[in-house]
């Protein structure tokens, strides 16, 4: 293994694997974002004032 990093320069390989782990990681999130069952965002728009707007409220909630 010693013989690897005499040819290869480690920060360069390091800096490449952390682009890499960074560009697939943005990947991942995407092809989520891009999913019906896995959109995180599409679900806290639609489901946060619709919610609270149906949710009746409590004697010690409403207002005077």
């Amino acid at each position: 293994m010693y013989r690897f990093w005499q040819i290869a320069n480690p920060h360069g390989v390091l800096t490449a694997i952390g682009a890499f782990l960074f560009v697939l990681a943005l990947l991942i999130h995407f092809l989520l974002l891009g999913s019906q069952g896995f959109n995180w965002l599409a679900d806290a728009v639609s489901d946060g004032p619709a919610e609270q707007a149906a949710a009746p409220q409590s004697a010690a909630t409403k207002p005077n």
